[in-house]
């Protein structure tokens, strides 16, 4: 404890040097975890920086602030690595940012570069593969981060660690507010989470000031863990027309284990495709039937899809007749989820495909032949005589495409 003191002391003096970056907050995506257990979490200037040969780059770094530091050095050399030659460095003279430090990698091409500094740790390695930066960080943002960081270890698995992570998805830059959702998930706690820890996530997923990606994340975190705490704020959104509606729904289900009947027909109906794709996903009983008319006609390809996918997955083989019409659909997209769907059977579905191959249409034909693709190894016996003897010079192209005997692809 007196050595943190002894370091926020240093830095506290200095931290109002720290002058507003140009631009915007721009990256931290993989800032959390790796911050946890970095050498040094620090924001400063870059100066001077160099390429030292194909791949390496470094550089010196004026530290205005420390969220997390296991040395209070004010001037650190970093060092990372560009991969991608058409890529502009990361850091350049004068940039602002926040990053997370490690020592450098064993490998010998490091010691190369740096002689001996493995040894003192007199150059770190931009931690996370050289992709745990920052560019231009916001105050807000460093706040709640280096609040984080300061909890315990084990405070990060329990409510103080849960509820300063939904403080950091709710109010930190995109980036940083992304990778705090990425780690959320890691904790083991989180499910029975209260209501009161959680609250900051209800709080980003209904701003619409927030990105639509990270709003999206957040629903699919909540369905995904099924953060019970937070199932009335969620079905709020479900209930609310917005881009965010069937994601909403989605975690809904992934709570509940699935929709009533009455809320899948009411989706069913809807003029929003993306809601009746769910409508079929979620029908039982009656509603069942009308998922055959909408293999057939529904103008959304993906509902077509779905509804053939639905209706294998309730039906099994028994709804084989049903759902040949997106089999051979002229849309990839309603064909191929159809495909899967039937693929999931194996070995079952064999005999019905292997017919439709050698009875149904042409394009029927090639559905079966790539659901025939997706069956194993009886299927692969059924495509090796199809791609043998099919009278259709284009099924048989399917057929041996589907057993890696051609080139290029069939659309």
């Amino acid at each position: 404890m007196r050595y943190l003191l002894c370091v926020l002391c240093l830095f506290a003096a200095i931290s109002c040097q720290e002058a507003t970056a140009p631009g915007p907050p721009r990256g931290g995506e993989k800032i959390l975890p790796v911050a946890e257990t970095a050498f040094a979490v620090v924001v400063g200037h870059i100066d001077s920086p160099d390429k030292l040969d194909t791949h390496g780059y470094a550089a010196q770094l004026s530290v205005v602030r420390s969220l997390l530091a296991t040395s209070p050095s004010s001037e650190l050399r970093i060092a990372w690595e560009e991969l991608a030659a058409s890529r502009k460095p990361r850091f350049e003279e004068g940039d602002m940012i926040l990053v997370a430090l490690t020592p450098l990698p064993t490998a010998s091409l490091w010691d190369q570069r740096f002689p001996g500094a493995r040894g003192d740790a007199s150059v770190l390695a931009v931690a996370a593969a050289g992709d745990a930066y920052m560019h231009n960080p916001d105050s807000p943002t460093l706040d709640l981060l280096e609040h984080y960081l300061r909890l315990s270890v084990d405070q990060r698995e329990e409510a103080p660690g849960i509820e300063a992570l939904a403080q950091i998805v709710a109010s930190a830059s995109p980036g940083v507010a992304t990778s705090a959702v990425q780690r959320l998930p890691l904790i083991a706690a989180l499910s029975s989470s209260p209501e009161a820890s959680l609250r900051p996530l209800a709080g980003a997923m209904n701003d619409a000031s927030r990105p639509p990606a990270l709003r999206k994340a957040i629903v699919e975190l909540i369905g995904a863990k099924k953060l019970k705490a937070l199932r009335p704020q969620l079905d709020g959104l479900a209930r609310r027309s917005s881009s965010l509606q069937a994601t909403a729904l989605v975690a809904v289900a992934a709570i509940d284990g699935g929709l009533p009947a009455s809320r899948a027909a009411e989706l069913l109906a809807s003029e929003d495709a993306a809601l009746r794709v769910l409508g079929a996903r979620f029908a039982v009983g009656d509603d069942q039937e009308r998922l055959v008319g909408l293999i057939k006609s529904d103008p959304s390809p993906e509902v077509r899809g779905a509804a053939a996918a639905a209706l294998i997955r309730s039906r099994g083989l028994a709804g084989f007749a049903d759902v040949v019409p997106a089999l051979g659909d002229g849309n990839a997209t309603a064909r191929l989820a159809a495909v899967e769907a039937v693929g999931e059977l194996g070995a079952a579905a064999v005999p019905q495909l292997t017919a439709l191959a050698r009875d149904g249409s042409q394009e029927e034909a090639i559905g079966a032949v790539l659901g025939l693709d997706h069956c194993g190894a009886e299927g692969r016996m059924a495509l090796i005589s199809l791609a043998a003897d099919h009278p259709d010079e284009r099924v048989r192209r399917v057929a041996q495409l589907a057993l890696g005997k051609l080139g290029g692809h069939e659309h």
